[in-house]
């Protein structure tokens, strides 16, 4: 008890001397966030309502490809990240990824654009790997409500 006592006062300096630099780290993200919104209100075509992002690999191409892309690619810009020239065809795209894009999860990636606020994001990689180990519930209900997304901001852009 009497260490938490003596480290109580070094907690609290240490939240102090970090809590400027936090609040620097939050209001980049949220400018990083209105630069890439204008930039996708200003560029993006104006049919698209998400994108998603994969590449080739036996756990989601074949899957991706036959049930979901078809369904959405009226209203998708799909990025296929095993072309080398990606980024260079699609630098927005990049920049979404990479900013709403989690580190390690990021592959596949749908992000379905709101007309406000911030993006819907679907991390499938879980999903798949689960489907890979022959658990398919957690793909089947993020397939869902991915697709169901899509629909309701085309329903919304229309």
């Amino acid at each position: 008890m009497r260490q938490i006592i003596l480290l109580a006062p070094l907690i609290v300096i240490a939240l102090v001397a970090l809590a400027p630099m936090l609040v620097l780290i939050a209001i980049g993200r949220v400018l990083r966030h209105l630069w890439l919104s204008y930039r996708v209100r200003m560029t993006w075509p104006s049919d698209k309502v998400a994108l998603l992002s994969y590449t080739t690999n036996v756990k989601w191409s074949d899957y991706l490809e036959t049930r979901v892309i078809p369904l959405i690619e009226s209203r998708c810009v799909v990025v296929h990240r095993s072309d080398a020239q990606w980024k260079e065809k699609n630098p927005l795209a990049a920049q979404l990824i990479e900013f709403y894009g989690d580190d390690t999860s990021y592959n596949p990636l749908a992000i379905v654009i709101r007309r406000r606020g911030w993006p819907k994001v679907f991390y499938l990689y879980e999903p798949f790997q689960k489907a890979h180990r022959g658990d398919t519930s957690a793909l089947e209900a993020i397939t869902a409500k991915l697709l169901e997304a899509v629909r309701y901001e085309s329903q919304r852009v229309d």
